[in-house]
């Protein structure tokens, strides 16, 4: 009996492939200079009995994309966070804009589709330029956290619409965790009451974590770590069961801490009937010593752009407009997306990525040599003050279809840099 559920299974693998992502297609409103982009969110499923490593690509001048990579548990999903990029808010030439995100796991390869239009309400085209594209419902938008603290009746986490008859019950909409020194790490849990059914259940991160209270200007940063750390992500429950999740709180910095998360369940008998509630995690993050703002070159902390424009329209001081490239310090690269030319088989293109060093010193590159069907011949270069490379990359695809893959520039002195890199194979 167990050969013959394991034979099933192999065969249900075999038929839906050992991976998948859902949807395959968003539509994003654009942001404006008054309005924040919003951010939806697709799932990679793992469908096999082991565990999965992922990698996505995508022209990055265009979209956000969170996390980039990383390994999908057995029988399980993950949820990625897709939003278009801030700076198209002062780029309205270059909408509508449709595109691709590439996600290589498991061997092969499947993409997304992507259009970012102007406010989707006033979109009245009688024939806009991908049908397919343009009949698809919206999501709900991501909400940006009031941030205010747990008691106050304001950072309730908005509802999803669920199923008249809910599988599971949350103890609390609002897990508080106690003040936590920063550097180290406090715990609390999630409490989940089942029904009748026994259920699979599945949490995943809904939105980055935000943080007010780093300094004295009132400004909202996103934390690029970990803030909010659960010790099981998916399991089992039982009819008439409860658990408690344990959830770790980890701040680096002083401030208020809120993120939403999603927990979503189906009965085990029925993968269809899916129930998803959202909740919201709070804590404090303490520090010794004067407030300060995050230092210049500090990546743990971004300021959001609701918090740049808003401080933008209170200072009444002129700005001078500097060059992109004088500002711009150390080992970089002006351009982080190269598509080369369509390539027939067995044939190759050649182009050549531009780096530069702007700064007075010397720097030691290392490349990471980026996976087929995209190939270097250097694996590192010194690269002196003030000049630049041409780095040759090769595209030879064995396969047609579109190709992906990333370059990765290393450097111990300059930080490191990740260039996209994209191509079609062509029969």
């Amino acid at each position: 009996m167990l050969k013959d559920k394991a034979r099933a299974d192999e065969e249900k693998t075999g038929e839906q492939g050992t991976w998948s992502v859902h949807p395959d297609q968003l539509v994003l409103t654009a942001p404006t200079m008054n309005v924040t982009a919003t951010t939806r969110h697709v799932h990679i499923r793992n469908n096999s009995g082991r565990g999965l490593s992922f990698e996505l690509s995508w022209p990055a001048h265009c979209l956000t994309i969170t996390p980039q990579h990383g390994l999908i548990e057995p029988q399980s999903h993950l949820q990625i966070l897709i939003s278009p990029n801030p700076s198209l808010a002062s780029k309205t030439s270059m909408l509508p804009w449709s595109g691709q995100i590439y996600i290589q796991c498991d061997g092969t390869q499947k993409f997304i589709k992507v259009q970012i239009r102007r406010d989707l309400a006033l979109d009245v085209s009688p024939a806009p330029a991908e049908r397919s594209l343009s009949a698809l419902a919206p999501q709900a938008a991501t909400p940006l956290p009031s941030l205010v603290r747990p008691h106050s009746q304001a950072s309730q986490p908005p509802d999803l619409p669920q199923s008249p008859q809910a599988l599971l019950e949350l103890g609390s909409k609002t897990v508080v965790f106690p003040a936590t020194p920063s550097g180290e790490s406090s715990e609390s849990v999630l409490e989940v009451d089942n029904g009748e059914e026994e259920v699979r259940w599945y949490l995943s991160s809904f939105a980055p974590p935000y943080v007010k209270g780093v300094d004295n200007s009132g400004d909202v940063y996103r934390a690029t770590y970990t803030a909010f750390r659960c010790s099981r992500v998916s399991g089992t429950l039982g009819a008439r069961q409860k658990m408690q999740v344990p959830i770790t709180f980890l701040p680096r910095d002083r401030g208020d801490y809120a993120q939403f998360w999603d927990l979503e369940c189906h009965p085990l008998l029925d993968p269809q009937q899916k129930t998803r509630f959202r909740f919201q995690l709070c804590g404090t993050g303490v520090k010794s010593g004067p407030v300060e703002a995050p230092q210049e070159g500090d990546c743990s902390l971004v300021k959001t752009e609701s918090s740049i424009k808003t401080r933008k329209r209170t200072e009444a001081a002129p700005v001078k407009t500097v060059p992109e490239e004088a500002v711009r310090k150390g080992v970089y690269s002006p351009q982080d997306l190269y598509t080369f030319p369509a390539t027939r088989l067995g044939q190759s293109s050649t182009l050549k990525v531009n780096i530069r060093n702007n700064s007075s010193d010397t720097h030691e590159l290392n490349f990471v040599n980026p996976r087929e069907p995209f190939h270097i011949k250097h694996s590192k270069y010194s690269l002196r003050s003030q000049h630049y490379l041409r780095l040759p990359v090769q595209f030879k695809p064995s396969a047609a279809g579109p190709h992906a893959g990333l370059l990765l520039v290393q450097s111990e002195t300059s930080g490191g840099l990740v260039i996209q890199l994209t191509g079609e194979g062509l029969p």
